[in-house]
This record gives structure tokens, C-alpha cells and sequence, in this order.
């Protein structure tokens, strides 16, 4: 009887356990790559818009309207990715990138 109790544990900590690395390759990976690039991106526009105000350099602010996609790429995978009542949050996000992205 021992012996089957501890062989149902076994196999449902096994299962748990698969579900949650499926989870982490399906969404927690993707999504922190995704972040983590946008990150980068948005960073990288924030130090050209820097130098184009400070030196006036239009160029860089249309190299910031090209990244600009990018982010929005993203963005949409993002929420393609993330349970539905999360993805909502992004919307906000988006609004605020358009601001800072295209002046």
C-alpha cells in the first residue's frame, strides 16, 4: 500500500514538474528574451533622442521611428504570449512608447 502511495506521488510530482518547465519554455523563456530585447531597444533610443535634442541630429530620431517597429514587434508577441487580463497592461505600455519613441 506504501509502495503505491509513494509510486502516485512519484508520478504526480513528474507531471507537475513537466508542466511547469513546458511552462517556462513556452512562456517565462520567450517572454524574458522578448523583455529583455525591448529593453535594450528602448534604452538605445532613449541615449539618440539624448544626442539628437543635444546636438539636433534628425537622423537619429528617424533611426528611432525604424526601432520603433522592432519594439512593437515585441510588444505583440508579448501580448500574444501573456494570459489575456495581463496583455491588457501593454496597451498602456504602448501608448507611453509612442511618446517617447516619435517627437
Amino acid at each position: 500500500m506504501a509502495l503505491a502511495i509513494v509510486a502516485v506521488m512519484v508520478s504526480k510530482t513528474l507531471s507537475y514538474n513537466t508542466d511547469v518547465v513546458k511552462g517556462i519554455q513556452e512562456f517565462d523563456y520567450p517572454s524574458l528574451n522578448i523583455s529583455s530585447l525591448n529593453k535594450v531597444l528602448v534604452d538605445q533610443a532613449s541615449e539618440r533622442f539624448n544626442i539628437a535634442v543635444t546636438i539636433g541630429d534628425k537622423e537619429l530620431l528617424d533611426v528611432n521611428r525604424e526601432v520603433e517597429s522592432q519594439i512593437y514587434l515585441g510588444l505583440d508577441e508579448l501580448q500574444r504570449l501573456l494570459p489575456k487580463e495581463q496583455g491588457r497592461g501593454l496597451n498602456a505600455l504602448d501608448k507611453k512608447i509612442r511618446v517617447f519613441v516619435i517627437v
